[in-house]
């Protein structure tokens, strides 16, 4: 039999065409920091220009500072590359310790109106890291999700952040407050800060992060004391096969960073359930096919 192959060429791309507008309609996209590439990170301006934009929520970092009052920061110091205050250099600038600081300290040092390298079209105005308390109290998120990552590392321990289980009992007492509990979905690179989440209420969703490449998809997992609702990985370390082998386990897949139209069709392809990127005004473009 003769192979019409226009017409074969046809329905394959039509077949693909189908499949990628399924998937698509699949997958969920939060804004990083808010909406990075738009605003400052993590500040309520963030995340205010992050909901105008077509997602299903928001991703932001979380800290503690002197007085145990949870604070939106990608981490526990200040970055003298986006952050800057009068009459403190650089160097010095490095070695403040959120941790150990007020958040009257903490509303001294802008961190909005410095050019950022990374994302030159940012907009530039004096932004400090708020409290947890001051973005819920200012934004309403409604029936948006929140991936609230917890910034935790071992080593870090009584240095720049509590222990886990204090850490757990002050993220809790706040967000319980909140009334944001549907909303929420917990999410660290620290198997530890989740496992002292789940311990002490077991009712949320938790991502567990990772950079790495890992060979066992149940070895991985087994860091934490339960199965999480989804896995976040840093978006080139993806495989169709490690997102076959987690839905076989009924755990979703995320991918971060992700800001560029190819790579987000290639992750749509690789089965992911979650996008976050730094640019939410650009998902509906990134949704048109790249070829």
């Amino acid at each position: 039999m003769e192979v019409n192959w226009p017409m074969k060429k046809l329905f394959l791309s039509l077949t693909s065409f189908i499949l990628t507008c399924s998937l698509q309609g699949q997958t969920q996209y939060f804004g990083h920091r808010g909406a990075r590439g738009i605003a400052p990170e993590n500040s309520i301006l963030s995340f205010q220009k992050a909901l105008e934009y077509p997602i299903s929520g928001v991703e932001w970092d979380v800290v503690v500072n002197k007085d145990k009052e949870l604070v939106i920061s990608h981490e526990p110091y200040f970055k003298p590359s986006i952050c800057q205050a009068e009459n403190i250099s650089d160097a010095q600038l490095k070695t403040y310790n959120i941790y150990r600081m007020t958040q009257a300290e903490i509303q001294e040092i802008d961190c909005g109106t410095k050019y950022n390298l990374n994302f030159p079209e940012q907009l530039k105005t004096v932004s400090t890291k708020p409290t947890f308390k001051e973005v819920v109290q200012q934004i309403n998120f409604q029936d948006k999700t929140i991936l609230f990552e917890v910034k935790s590392e071992k080593k870090e321990y009584g240095i720049s952040q509590p222990f886990p289980e204090e850490f757990a009992r002050i993220i809790l007492d706040e967000v319980n407050v909140s009334e944001l509990n549907e909303n929420i979905i917990f999410m660290s690179f620290d198997p530890n800060i989740l496992n002292a989440i789940y311990s002490q209420d077991s009712t949320f969703r938790f991502i567990y992060l990772t950079y790495k490449p890992f060979k066992s998809v149940n070895k991985f997992l087994s860091h934490c004391n339960f199965k999480p609702y989804a896995l976040g990985m840093y978006f080139p370390t993806i495989t169709k096969g490690k997102g076959y082998a987690l839905s076989r386990k009924g755990v979703k897949l995320f991918a971060w960073t992700v800001n560029n139209k190819q790579q987000t069709f290639d992750l749509i392809h690789k089965g992911v359930d979650g996008i976050i990127t730094d640019f939410p005004d650009r998902i509906n473009e990134n949704l048109t096919n790249p070829h």
